[in-house]
């Protein structure tokens, strides 16, 4: 959670193109949005494969422009979420979030890490200790003038010396999670939220009861400062309670802004919200006027951008947003954390002005073909009988897909992913089967379009191979959010069981190799066919048809580069060297 009384001791973050994309894993989720001393951005959460049963703590230091990236993943055991995180002066953090197996609940985190990101000490789950020692799923953290960690997770606070982690002290309440804690506007005392009720708390942990929601199933999600000691909270119904000092004493004022809030940060007049209007990222600004509450609000316009974290850039007055980019096949879905999307999910970060102006660039990658040079081959799984899986892949596939630049600037570089085509294990915890490529250096002009090699995709165990489905898609071009949803994704769907009875791809023989100016290729006296040359990167080199000639049939490769590349023919394959 963000440490508002360092807020003021930001620099305002520089101007320009603030606008990044990443794809570090499939999928991805944004939890913590802090700034940094250095104008940067600390921003905390998750990745993960197709699915969130397993997944790794993730930290990353960017700014929007790209201009700096530096990254590092927690990971204790099968599923790891960062929810906290305390970045220390000298360049150390302290992170904290849960760390649950793939189908058991073990609890929390705590960790502080060196500059590098190498752990200096953990608390976990310790089987080894009678009891077994437990960490609260930890849910914020606060660092206190003296050096040492609040830790608020389930019904439990702690306190924690910085240098060792030992525990000092623990206070445990009713019985209900604790959702958030930050620092009051005196930067002194705390406010917490739990379950259906907010509290003030001083620096001896004793606790004030501020208010309680009295309609069931409500409860406190977050809680963020105001000035005089006031504050805004968050209710999972997405309502807002005020609690505004007037001169003279408190007023409670109820605020509704009908949209699905994700996170609310505290600005120096009143509170900015983020979350989604419509199925549309939506930025909303509650203005204390002293006479009255306005309200600005702004919709982006990009498709399927989810922002998860708002932030507010000191001194400057910009709203830094974080978030996710959905990708691949329509219907695109998302649901905060835990429920599955139809594709996968990448990072992006961007600086938006309070009347929602930005500077920002987007690109266009479109993926106009799938090519499918041999299909995996599939055998009857006789798994267990509450299975639904049937088939097992025992032969990987080998794809390409060709990538059109739709854009107005060079391409550079582009992701492909695919995902949910088969299971890499049958057992309680299936973890999905997924790629995840990135090309570069690629130099496409806009309008034009190239064949990407994929390799081998395919192994493991499906639901049905009568069709067989697979889907790929093209993310965070230019490492840029992508401009358009719809045209970046190419599906094909294949029939697995009549590849058990197509023959083996051949070897090709060719000489000589290396090659210089000519190739030539032999197999068994047929003709090769329609060659694509592809380069070490898979991007496609060269596209040709052989010439038959009394030594063979021949491929000019004299324009080649030197290097290695793969050969792709409809009759065979291979592998050569240009000199």
């Amino acid at each position: 959670m963000k440490n508002l009384f360092l807020l003021l001791l930001f620099p305002a973050f520089f101007a320009g193109a603030q606008h990044y994309a990443w794809q570090p894993d499939f999928n991805a989720q944004v939890t913590v949005l802090t700034p940094l001393p250095n104008g940067r951005w600390l921003l905390g959460g998750a990745v993960s494969g197709t699915g969130w049963l397993f997944s790794r703590g993730y930290m990353a230091e960017t700014t929007p422009d790209g201009d700096y990236l530096s990254s590092n993943e927690a990971n204790l055991i099968d599923r790891t979420v960062i929810r906290a995180i305390i970045p220390l002066p000298d360049g150390r953090r302290v992170s904290g979030g849960i760390s649950h197996g793939c189908d058991v609940t073990l609890g929390g985190f705590i960790q502080l890490q060196d500059s590098a990101g190498e752990a200096i000490w953990t608390k976990k789950y310790d089987p080894s200790q009678s009891p077994p020692f437990l960490v609260p799923a930890i849910t914020a953290m606060l660092l206190t003038p003296g050096q040492e960690i609040l830790a608020a997770g389930e019904d439990k606070i702690w306190r924690l010396e910085l240098e060792t982690g030992l525990l000092l002290e623990e206070k445990q309440l009713a019985g209900e999670e604790i959702t958030d804690l930050v620092y009051a506007s005196d930067g002194k005392s705390y406010l917490f939220a739990v379950g259906k009720s907010i509290y003030g708390m001083d620096v001896d942990l004793n606790t004030t009861l501020l208010n309680t929601i009295p309609e069931a199933g409500k409860y406190y999600a977050r809680v963020v400062a105001a000035p005089n000691n006031g504050f805004f909270a968050l209710r999972n119904d997405n309502k807002i309670l005020y609690r505004r000092w007037t001169g003279v004493g408190f007023n409670w004022i109820t605020i509704d802004p009908a949209f699905d809030i994700n996170d609310i940060e505290t600005t120096g007049n009143g509170a900015v919200l983020c979350g989604l209007k419509n199925g549309k990222g939506y930025v909303s600004d509650i203005i204390d006027t002293s006479a009255q509450l306005e309200t600005i609000a702004f919709t982006l316009t990009q498709p399927d951008l989810i922002p998860q974290q708002i932030g507010l850039a000191p001194l400057s007055g910009a709203y830094m947003l974080a978030g996710v980019e959905l990708h691949g096949p329509s219907p695109r879905t998302w649901d905060k954390v835990w429920v599955v999307s139809s594709g996968s999910q990448n990072f992006w970060i961007q600086s938006f002005q309070p009347d929602g102006s930005t500077q920002n660039t987007t690109a266009d990658a479109a993926l106009v073909e799938l090519v499918a040079h041999k299909l995996p081959k599939a055998q009857p799984y006789d798994g267990q009988p509450w299975s639904l899986l049937k088939w097992f892949i025992y032969v990987d596939g080998e794809f390409s897909v060709r990538l059109k630049n739709i854009g107005a600037e060079t391409l550079q570089s582009v992701h492909v992913l695919a995902g949910r085509y088969s299971v890499d294990d049958p057992g309680f915890c299936p973890s999905k089967q997924y790629i995840n490529k990135r090309f570069e250096q690629l130099g496409l002009a806009p309008g034009a379009d190239t064949l990407l090699y994929l390799g081998y995709v395919g192994y493991g165990y499906t639901e049905t191979v009568m069709p067989w489905e697979i889907c790929f898609w093209a993310t965070v071009p230019n490492s840029q959010t992508d401009a358009n949803h719809d045209n970046d994704y190419v599906c094909g769907e294949f029939n697995l069981v009549s590849a058990d009875h197509e023959p083996e791809f051949a070897g090709i023989s060719l000489y000589p190799n290396p090659a210089q100016d000519a190739l030539y290729l032999q197999l068994n006296g047929e003709a090769p066919g329609l060659c694509r040359i592809f380069n070490a990167a898979g991007q496609l080199a060269a596209e040709q048809t052989p010439v038959s000639t009394p030594a063979g049939y021949t491929l000019d490769v004299s324009r080649l580069p030197a290097g290695f590349y793969w050969l792709k023919t409809e009759r065979g394959q291979g592998r050569f060297v240009k000199m």
